[in-house]
């Protein structure tokens, strides 16, 4: 172990370095991303019992979820614990950079890359996987089961972008490569197979993964737009180079690209094309001047960055310091937050015999602060409700008793579910506002 340590010191105070700073971009700066809160929401659910796609709805096979619940279930069931871990995933990137590379210089232009997509979500988990993948192919010529594991286990991160990554696999020459990773993968497949059954979920799991897939698309596409046109140009440029070079790296890298499919936006647009910068940095296509000076410059942009969030998002958050709270020592809650959740839970206590529900896109935040049981309308993004989602929920909401209780906000969010939100309001009586913040709805 000492001589280990002796030989990687260089690599492991980096690995320390960029968990520090990752901690410092996504756990205080970003922490309030609502992504982030309900995947989180996610793994607490599973940790306290519940069943996905059983008791609570999402859109991505569980693997992701699985994970974290493990990572609480060891750590504590923590907001933070859950981000840390995921810092941990991101920080191995640039680190794996300087370990390649030799080059710190170029480890810290990974990092700043890395900061508009670092968000602890699956795309994070999902990234990492790609990069260890990466290094298996290059560097463990004989892993091809591990490779087929974690080609399995891409999947039930994220179904749409895993099923590409198997590709780079069938371009193999070595059958027996094939056969082996083939292995790997259905062991894993048939595993999960196991569960949907034993757990009585296959068709809800596929309603939410597959078939919810057709409104999500429908409702959140940008159709063509410049990232279309830019993404297109990216990937011919990919494919070119593939069938120039052989090298399977550059499928793994068209495989992942597919990420920015089918929002076409700024954010999955920049988390497609970084992996593909950090590759190239990383074989040393782009030239970066090892230099000292840059090093304290790119540091010096950094502290820049940082402070100019800071001021733009979380200048009013402040450290939750109830260490029973599940969002203890997070940075995601403000003095509005506890005026809103202090209304929210006195009009709760005023109907105790009646249902009340929050159709908030920070309904996660609410209920996980105050440790209720996550519902049906706790998260009815589109698409993430299943096929045909939002009618099934209507009909949902048709079944319910009258005066059962909706607090309903005014988000302008795309995703969020405008046409169920009208649909409650036309068929209810307003009977307040929550600090003239959210409405609340009362069925007739």
């Amino acid at each position: 172990m000492k001589h280990f340590i002796k030989e990687n010191y260089k690599y492991l105070l980096s690995m320390f370095l960029f968990i520090v700073l990752f901690s410092i971009m996504n756990f205080i700066l970003f922490g309030d991303n609502c992504d982030q809160i309900w995947e989180f929401g996610f793994a607490h659910n599973i940790l306290h019992g519940m069943l996905p796609y059983k008791d609570f709805n999402m859109v991505t096979l569980p693997m992701h979820s699985w994970i974290n619940a493990i990572v609480l279930k060891i750590f504590g069931d923590k907001y933070f614990v859950y981000m840390l871990f995921h810092n941990l995933l991101l920080a191995t990137i640039p680190t794996y950079t300087f370990y390649k590379s030799h080059n710190f210089v170029k480890a810290i232009v990974v990092f700043l890359l890395l900061i508009p997509c670092c968000w602890a979500t699956y795309n994070a988990m999902l990234l990492f996987n790609v990069f260890l993948l990466l290094y298996l192919e290059n560097n463990h010529k004989n892993n091809d089961y591990l490779i087929g594991i974690l080609l399995a286990f891409s999947v039930l991160i994220k179904q749409s972008i895993g099923v590409f990554l198997l590709l780079p696999s069938l371009f193999l020459k070595d059958k027996r490569k094939i056969k082996k990773r083939g292995t790997g993968f259905f062991i894993i497949m048939l595993f999960f197979l196991i569960y949907l059954l034993v757990t009585n979920s296959f068709y809800e799991c596929i309603n939410y993964t597959v078939f919810g897939l057709f409104d999500f698309a429908s409702k959140n596409g940008n159709g063509l737009n410049g990232f279309t046109i830019l993404y297109l140009l990216i990937l011919i440029g990919l494919i070119y180079k593939y069938i120039k070079t052989k090298n399977l790296d550059i499928l793994y890298l068209i495989a992942f690209s597919t990420v920015v499919i089918p929002l076409f936006d700024f954010t999955h647009f920049f988390l497609m094309i970084v992996p593909i910068i950090i590759w190239l940095i990383i074989n040393d296509k782009i030239k970066l001047i090892n230099n000292i000076y840059l090093s304290l410059f790119l540091l010096l942009i950094i502290c820049g960055y940082c402070t100019l969030i800071y001021k733009t998002y979380v200048n009013d958050n402040y450290v939750e310091t109830d260490k029973n709270n599940i969002f203890y020592l997070s940075v995601i809650k403000t003095p509005q937050y506890d005026v809103l959740n202090k209304e929210i839970n006195n009009l709760i206590k005023k109907n105790k015999d009646t249902k009340v529900y929050l159709l908030l896109d920070t309904a996660y935040l609410f209920h996980l602060d105050n440790n209720r049981k996550i519902d049906t309308y706790s998260l009815t993004l589109y698409g993430n409700n299943g096929y045909n989602g939002t009618k099934k929920l209507e009909n949902n909401f048709d079944n319910m008793d009258s005066g059962t209780i909706f607090i309903i906000d005014n988000t302008k969010n795309n995703q969020s579910n405008q046409k169920l939100r009208e649909y409650i309001k036309k068929k209810s009586n307003k009977i307040g506002d929550i600090s003239n913040v959210f409405a609340i709805y009362q069925k007739k």
